[in-house]
This record gives structure tokens, C-alpha cells and sequence, in this order.
């Protein structure tokens, strides 16, 4: 915060300055420039609601749609597949790889693309989530979790909750915690923990070493350390909102919200900045959040497409657009 004095100073020195503080407030206005890049139906994309997004092992940027399938971005341009392609359903929830290969979980069952082939299994049955952990693949289908080969010879029920579980991540060590609508359950070698939060659970997200991010449908954001619950939504007003996915990237939470955009929240300090339409972002309905392989930070929206955040912009003042020298 930047205060100013108010001692008494002869005109000449009031009209000087009082050009310097317009020069200044001016300047601080447009001091957080951000670097958005916006893709929308007109770049390619097959439709305009992106709810995951996932970058494989070869730098192709995956994403996926609510009716228009998935879509695969090489830098410059999209590559769409449909069920006219052998995908199993349209309507995207998540997106997985692994070495050669790329898994698709979908509400009308679950593709892998190898070989630049699809093919489907658990076809008519919706597919919440998948996630490949330590070679093994782990999905939610109906409800109920699963584990499976890469190629999805076998199912293996591995946990069947009543009330139905919605999605899942991978933990320290390879292991996994997957939550309910009030639940969160921590999967370990020989055991499984489980953790009632009694709030309608949206999503989760792992932090080392021992923390677990709940985000919920417009009850609060969550973190789970040890067997505590603190309540952090309130620091960013977000109590009430419903907060779709969470990201984590490093200390930095990326927070998507309903009707607020995204947020990134540092967990070190509690600061956050909070990005929306007005600083670039395409939509203020955001759905998912995720990191390539440069730095890029990419961010689907429900009904924007996508924003690629590039980080805080350089702006240049000279005697060209306003100052009176450029020494």
C-alpha cells in the first residue's frame, strides 16, 4: 500500500507533484498487465466448454469438451476426435497418458488412443475419472473404483462406496485418495482411512507431505492436515462458491470457481490474485486448470474455450505515449 503526505507546499511544488502522483496512480494502474491467449471455436477448438485438460509425454496439449470430444493441440493448430473416430462418448471428464498412449474418460465409457487408433471399453457406463499410477491404471466408473492394465483387458473392483465416489489423486508414495459427496477416503498398502467432511465435495488435490485440498459446492475450500479441517475459502471470499478444481503447483493453488474466475493462491503467505475477464481471462466460468511443460498455465472454461496464462506482461513508458524524456 502506498501512502502519501499531506504537508503544506507552495503551488509550484503542489502543481509538480501533483502531475507526478497522476503519473504515478496512472502507472499503477496498469502496472499488473497479464499475458492471456485465448482459444476459442474460431482457432479450432470443437466447442467452447473444457472441463480437462492434460499435456502427454510428447508436448501435445489434450482437451477435452462437453459434446464436442477431445481435442488435441500441437502449439498451432487442433485435431478433434469424436465418436465418429472410435471415442467412446463425446462428453469429456478426464484425461490421462502414459508413455505412447492416452486415456479418456468419458460419460459414455473409457478410450485409450495408441497407435493413433481409439479403442473403447466400459462402453454406455459413465466414467468419472481416470489417473495412471506407478503403471497401474485407476478409474471411477458408476461410481465404484477400479484398477485395470493399460490396456483395459480386466477390471479390478477395488473399492465400492455407497453414495457414489466422483474423483480421485495420486499421493505420497503412489498412493491414492479418491473422495465421495461428504468423503474423503485415503488408500494406503494395507489399509484405508477415510475422512467425513459433511460438505458437498467437488474435487481434491494432494499437497506434500501430508495435506489434502477439498473443494466443495459453494460450501468452502478445505485443507485436510492430519485429521483437522481449516476452512481457507473465506481468505479469497470464495465461501459460497461453487470451486470446480483445484491445481497444485508447487506452494500455488490454481482455484477455479463458478462465476469468480480462477484464483492463485499461495499456501506459504495466504496471498492469492485473482484473474477474471478483466485482466484477459476469457470466461469467468472456469473449469480446469493445468501446467504444460513450459511454464504455461493453462485454463478451461465453461463456455470461453481456453485461456493460455503466460505470466505478467512488460509495458514501456517513453516520451512516445506520455513522459515528457525518456532519460
Amino acid at each position: 500500500m502506498v501512502f502519501f503526505s499531506t504537508i503544506p507546499i507552495e503551488f509550484y511544488a503542489l502543481k509538480t507533484n501533483l502531475f507526478i502522483l497522476f503519473l504515478f496512480i496512472s502507472v499503477l494502474g496498469r502496472s499488473q498487465s497479464f499475458q492471456f491467449t485465448n482459444y476459442s471455436l474460431k482457432d479450432g477448438l470443437p466447442q467452447s466448454q473444457v472441463y480437462s485438460i492434460h499435456e502427454d509425454n510428447n508436448g501435445y496439449i489434450w482437451m477435452g469438451t462437453r459434446g464436442g470430444g477431445v481435442a488435441r493441440f500441437d502449439g498451432q493448430e487442433f485435431e478433434t476426435f469424436t465418436t465418429k473416430d472410435s471415442l467412446a462418448g463425446n462428453y469429456i471428464n478426464a484425461i490421462t497418458s502414459g508413455g505412447n498412449m492416452v486415456w479418456v474418460a468419458t460419460n459414455s465409457g473409457v478410450s485409450f488412443y495408441k497407435n493413433k487408433k481409439w479403442s473403447s471399453v466400459l462402453k454406455g457406463k459413465v466414467v468419472q475419472d481416470i489417473e495412471l499410477i506407478n503403471g497401474t491404471l485407476w478409474l471411477i466408473a458408476e461410481g465404484e473404483l477400479f484398477t485395470t492394465n493399460k490396456t483395459l483387458d480386466k477390471l479390478y473392483k477395488y473399492l465400492s462406496i455407497k453414495g457414489s465416489l466422483k474423483k480421485l489423486e495420486k499421493g505420497f508414495k503412489n498412493q491414492v485418495w479418491v473422495c465421495s459427496q461428504t468423503k474423503v477416503y485415503h488408500i494406503m498398502p494395507d489399509s484405508v482411512a477415510s475422512y467425513r467432511l459433511d460438505k458437498s465435495i467437488e474435487c481434491i488435490e494432494y499437497q506434500h507431505p501430508n495435506e489434502l485440498w477439498v473443494a466443495t459446492h459453494g460450501q468452502g475450500l478445505y485443507q485436510l492436515n492430519g485429521q483437522e479441517w481449516i476452512e481457507f475459502g473465506h481468505l479469497m471470499e470464495i465461501e459460497d462458491e461453487i470451486i470446480y478444481n483445484v491445481f497444485k503447483d508447487g506452494s500455488v493453488l490454481w482455484i477455479n470457481t463458478l462465476t469468480k474466475g480462477v484464483f492463485q493462491f499461495n499456501t506459504s503467505d495466504s496471498s492469492f490474485v485473482n484473474f477474471r475477464e478483466v485482466n484477459g481471462l476469457s470466461n469467468n466460468h472456469t473449469r480446469v486448470t493445468q501446467k504444460d511443460s513450459w511454464g504455461n498455465i493453462w485454463i478451461g472454461t465453461g463456455g470461453g474455450g481456453v485461456s493460455k496464462y503466460s505470466g505478467q506482461t512488460f509495458e514501456k513508458w517513453s516520451k512516445t505515449n506520455g513522459l515528457r524524456g525518456n532519460y
